[in-house]
C-alpha cells in the first residue's frame, strides 16, 4: 500500500487521515508546523490551513521544490530523503479504506510507506533533542536510501528498539496500529 497524495480540501481524505498525521509529524520535526496559540498539538490528521502553509514552507525552504501545497511523489521523496522513484503515491480513494489507514508492515515488505517509516526511525535515532528513542547507528539516512523501500534487518532492529524504548507490550519488529501510534505520538497525545 503506497503513500497517498493529499491536498487541502481533498474530499477523499475524510475528517481524519493517518497519512496526514504522518505528514504533520514530519512537518513538526522540520520545524515548519507548530503548536497553535492554545498549545494544541498540530498532529491531528486534518489537512487544514496550518498544514497547507507548513507544506508550502517545507517545499520552498527545505526541499527547494514547487511550493504548491500538494503532497505527492516529489514532496514525499523530499520528506523521506530518497529519490522520486522510492516515493510512489496513489491518489486517495474514498472507496478504498486502506488509503486512510496505515498498513501492517513487517520484515521483507517493500513499499514507499516503508521508506517513510525508515526515515522516521532515523529521526528518532538521536537527531531530535528529547526524542532519542533508538540508539544511534542502527539505521541511518544512507540505509534508507540504499534499502529500496524494503523492510530489511536494520529496519526491524530499529523498530524493535523503538518498541522496547516506548514500553510497547509486544516487541516484535512489526509496525501495526500500536507502533504507528507511538511513532506519531512518541510522548503520548497531548
Amino acid at each position: 500500500m503506497p503513500l497517498v497524495s493529499m491536498f487541502k480540501n481533498d474530499p477523499n481524505l475524510g475528517s481524519v487521515n493517518q497519512f496526514v498525521m504522518l505528514l504533520q509529524r514530519f512537518l513538526v520535526m522540520n520545524n515548519v508546523l507548530h503548536r497553535n496559540a492554545a498549545g494544541a498539538d498540530p498532529v491531528n490528521g486534518k489537512f487544514d490551513d496550518a498544514t497547507e502553509s507548513a507544506v508550502k514552507k517545507f517545499q520552498k525552504d527545505i526541499a527547494k521544490i514547487t511550493d504548491d501545497g500538494e503532497v505527492a511523489g516529489g514532496t514525499w521523496a523530499a520528506i523521506a530523503g530518497v529519490s522520486y522513484a522510492l516515493a510512489s503515491v496513489y491518489p486517495t480513494n474514498p472507496n478504498d479504506p486502506s488509503t486512510k489507514e496505515f498498513p501492517l508492515l513487517r520484515h521483507g515488505d517493500q513499499d514507499s510507506v516503508v521508506t517513510v517509516l525508515q526515515r522516521l526511525l532515523v529521526e528518532y535515532s538521536g537527531s531530535l533533542p528529547g526524542q532519542e528513542f533508538i540508539p544511534a547507528g542502527i539505521i541511518t539516512k544512507q540505509d534508507v536510501q540504499q534499502s529500496n523501500g524494503i523492510f530489511d534487518d536494520k529496519t526491524k532492529q530499529a523498530v524493535e528498539a523503538f518498541q522496547a524504548n516506548r514500553g510497547l507490550s509486544l516487541v516484535d519488529g512489526e509496525v501495526g496500529s500500536d507502533t504507528w501510534e507511538k511513532l506519531l505520538f512518541p510522548k503520548g497525545r497531548h
